[in-house]
């Protein structure tokens, strides 16, 4: 159905856009200088880390991205993304369960206004651990 490749040097602007992707789909209405700030800091995490980055494939071709990296006492699913149309076709709970199965304890965080993905996390075993105004910071329990 798919498969995970290490992504490299090369992949760096295409997870930039996806990563920040996510952030401005749910983040609310951020003024011109939130919006720098966060793709300055996207830029920075994104090349520290690069190496923990995987790339979703689906017949050959590039369709999303998933990133788990240490994080604490455990690792933080730090990033996952998939472009629309490959939504909804079960490769994203499929990569969330093996990720569960690999890395413990893990945690992720997630916008609030994002209720398909936190029903998603919460069929699949997440607790919400700790809130802020406009995320949930969660666990696998």
């Amino acid at each position: 159905m798919y498969t995970l490749k290490i992504a490299n040097i090369k992949d760096i602007s295409l997870l930039e856009t996806w990563k920040l992707q996510t952030v401005f789909d749910y983040a609310g209405k951020l003024s011109m200088e939130e919006q720098e700030k966060i793709s300055n800091y996207v830029h920075n995490e994104v090349l520290e880390y690069l190496h923990f980055f995987e790339l979703i494939e689906v017949s050959s071709n590039i369709v999303g991205c998933v990133l788990v990296r240490p994080y604490q006492d455990g690792y933080l699913l730090d990033e996952i993304y998939l472009e629309k149309e490959y939504r909804n076709l079960g490769i994203g709970s499929s990569i969330l369960k093996d990720k569960t199965m690999q890395f413990s304890p893990l945690y992720l965080w997630v916008y609030k206004d994002n209720q398909k993905a936190i029903s998603l996390y919460k069929r699949i075993g997440f607790l919400v651990k700790e809130e802020t105004a406009t995320r949930y910071f969660m666990e696998f329990v």
